[in-house]
């Protein structure tokens, strides 16, 4: 019979070797002995970097003969071959001996990564991660069609979003934002903020109330998103005068004024002012209405022979016709005959037309007239065609066509006037009488100090 005291030391030493026999490496509950090794019942094949993983990793206790053993307590630890790891990585298996992770998020840059599971010095199994790591990306945050009045301030801009190959937002990124050559706006470069969003500051619109593309660009991937700019109008702006000024070499032209409305005449509108084409210095740059909706005067001084293209904007409003043309020449400006042309056109000047037959009316020869200053040939506008009613028809031509639907002519003088083009040629067709007889044409125009006149004989 034992004695008292020892009673319990038999309980109290099995308790003692049980404890001992729990300790196993890294703290891990020891398996029962019939636990030989880790499977894998669930374990996802793809990942996104940075994303917990969609797939829930599974895994199970085994004895020799690969059959399930009914464990709970055992810790098993996840861990990656490459990049990291994060959330829960450490699981106690449950009542069925398997360890569930719930929460386990990949990251890194490498293609592919080795899921790795172990526990308490058994084999660790492992598995194969692909990374879906893609490309770059840039997004709108903002609808794709922006609108604002022509002219006018928009603050802030639109925004864009850029993300990495991970496709988390990528913080101080450099983005470009690039106007379409109408706008005559120039580039702008931000960086991205911590959230990966880069916003275009204030900027102006367009003068005009036209459409104008902007191109946003991640400047290293080089991937871009496109907004489109919509000016609106007030109202309208018109000419006033003759859109066509010729003046001497060194001479000054007043520009045609402008008149804006919006239904009734707008005072104070800006108008703003730019050589688009050739020499000469404007007076002003900007110029804004009175009260009768006119613009101020504005001048242009030549300062070297040739044709000088004007454009006027009235800021904010549609236009119409506002671009104006100036021509300094030498004098005295003249005009010589070009021909010959094509068919029917007449070899000398002087020629006669004979009527062949059953002659008809409406046959037709075509001129071609070069104007000539003291230096050499210029272009010029707005030349001037008279001639008697019974001298017949002049017409120019609106362009060509194929022979059933053009070209398209316009009568001279009342829908139009021949012009010199850079060449100084200026076409356009006679139609002939029927009736026999002699008949003229003279030829004036901007800067023509003796007017030139044309006479044929029809026989």
């Amino acid at each position: 019979m034992s004695s008292p005291s020892c009673r319990g030391l038999p309980l109290l030493l099995g308790a003692a070797v049980t404890l001992l026999c729990a300790a196993c490496g890294d703290g891990a509950t020891s398996p029962d002995e019939e636990v030989a090794s880790i499977a894998v019942i669930s374990v996802p094949e793809l990942a996104l970097p940075g994303v917990p993983l969609t797939t829930l990793p599974i895994v199970e206790l085994r004895d020799r003969a690969g059959r399930a053993v009914a464990a709970a307590g055992i810790v098993v630890t996840a861990s990656v071959s490459s990049g990291t790891l994060s959330g829960t990585t450490r699981v106690t298996t449950d009542a069925q001996g398997r360890a569930k992770f719930t929460d386990l998020v990949v990251d890194g840059t490498d293609r592919s990564t080795e899921l790795r599971f172990a526990c308490c010095g058994l084999p660790a199994v492992r598995r194969v991660l692909t990374l879906a790591v893609g490309e770059p990306s840039i997004a709108r945050l903002d609808p794709e069609v922006v609108t604002g009045i022509a002219g006018e301030t928009l603050s802030p801009g639109p925004r864009v979003l850029v993300r990495d190959e991970r496709q988390k937002p990528k913080a101080g990124a450099a983005v470009r934002f690039e106007f379409d050559s109408g706008a005559a706006l120039p580039a702008i470069s931000v960086a991205t903020d911590q959230n990966g969003v880069a916003t275009l500051p204030s900027f102006q619109f367009a003068d005009l109330p036209e459409q104008t593309l902007l191109t946003a660009t991640d400047v290293v991937s080089g991937k871009s998103v496109q907004y489109r700019l919509a000016g609106t109008a007030h109202g309208n702006a018109y000419t006033l005068d003759e859109t066509f000024v010729a003046v001497t070499v060194g001479g000054t032209a007043t520009l045609p004024k402008l008149l804006v409305t919006d239904g009734p005449p707008v005072a104070g509108a800006l108008v703003r002012y730019r050589v688009i084409a050739g020499n000469g210095v404007l007076s002003r740059t900007e110029a804004h209405t009175g009260a009768d909706g006119q613009t101020e005067p504005v001048t242009l001084s030549t300062n070297a022979r040739g044709t000088t293209q004007v454009e006027a904007i009235a800021v904010g409003y549609s236009r119409t016709a506002v671009a104006s043309v100036v021509a300094a020449v030498s004098p005295p400006v003249r005009f010589e005959y070009a021909g010959p042309c094509d068919w029917g056109c007449p070899a000398t000047l002087g020629f006669n037309w004979p009527l062949e037959g059953s002659a008809i009316s409406g046959m037709d020869v075509e001129f071609e007239i070069r104007v000539r200053d003291a230096v050499g040939i210029v272009p010029l506008y707005r030349l001037t065609l008279t001639a008697p009613p019974q001298a017949g028809s002049f017409f120019g031509y609106l362009g060509s066509g194929d022979d059933f639907f053009g070209p398209w002519p316009f009568e001279i003088p009342s829908e139009g006037s021949p012009q010199a083009k850079n060449d100084g040629i200026a076409t356009f067709v006679w139609r002939i009488p029927a009736t026999a007889g002699s008949y003229s044409f003279t030829l004036g125009g901007p800067m023509i100090d003796t007017p030139w006149t044309y006479t044929a004989t029809v026989q």
